[in-house]
């Protein structure tokens, strides 16, 4: 039903124009602003340019934006504008999120469960050195990641928040001293001693072997079906569904952190 009436909405279109030109010749500075979302059934990002120029105008415009589901969205695609970028003057750049969760585990306060540890790695390792709370309200990107009549797609999703390009009236950040959902995903004391003893095997492990002699492809399966095993195996369970998108990623995370630390096999 709720596909259906998508669809009827689909004509309203014809009506959304969207500039080509977002810069001009004259730029003196540029400010990079990311949002991101996730809602129950995707996630959503969403970059903005807002533009100093010499005559002290300042404009802001929606740069970029994707939704799917995975994982660091943002960073990924902050990684690529900067690319596409990098002849122009950016100066800063930032990132927005509505969870007081999310910024509290970029802290780095406390040993958290893998996933979580794997997903921040690649979040704090990112262009993206500024992060932000944002009220939903306020955050462009909870648009990408709920979905919307075509009629919604006004200037708060084609510039960004008004406030995005006036300092002064940036949101006023919450304390991240203490977050009660980020205490879900913490570690107990022994499991985070088992951690501490893995992450110090040394050179001639059992998976040593693995990628000189397997295709990457093979080497991420294996190494992500013997996480899930050790998983499995400290909460009882035993999983037989195929492997998902989120254990794949976190075995290619290890290996690119184990490469980085070893030149030799």
């Amino acid at each position: 039903m709720a596909w259906k009436q998508w669809i009827k909405t689909l004509v309203d279109i014809q009506s959304i124009s969207v500039p080509r030109g977002i810069i001009a010749s004259n730029v003196a500075k540029m400010v990079l602003h990311g949002f991101a979302h996730a809602s129950k059934s995707a996630v959503a990002a969403c970059i903005y340019l807002v533009a100093h120029y010499d005559n002290e105008e300042v404009s802001q415009h929606l740069l970029m934006a994707k939704a799917r589901i995975a994982a660091h969205t943002l960073s990924k695609l902050m990684a690529y504008v900067k690319t596409a970028l990098k002849q122009y003057p950016i100066s800063e750049i930032h990132g927005r999120v509505d969870s007081t969760t999310v910024l509290h585990w970029m802290e780095g306060k406390g040993t958290w469960s893998l996933f979580v540890r794997n997903r921040i790695k690649a979040i704090t390792d990112s262009d993206i050195k500024k992060w932000h709370y944002v009220l939903t309200g306020e955050n462009p990107s909870d648009l990408g990641s709920r979905g919307c009549d075509p009629r919604k797609l006004n200037a708060f999703w084609f510039c960004g928040p008004n406030w995005l390009s006036r300092t002064e009236e940036w949101p006023k950040q919450p304390d991240l001293s203490v977050d009660a959902g980020s205490e879900t995903e913490r570690l107990p004391k022994k499991e985070r001693q088992v951690l501490a003893k893995e992450e110090k095997i040394g050179e001639k492990d059992v998976l040593s072997n693995l990628l000189p002699k397997h295709p990457l492809w093979k080497t991420l399966k294996i190494t992500a079906l013997a996480m899930r095993f050790i998983t499995d195996c400290r909460e009882g369970k035993r999983r037989e569904s195929a492997l998902s998108t989120e254990e794949i990623e976190s075995a290619e995370i290890y290996w690119v952190k184990r490469c980085n630390k070893k030149k030799n096999w």
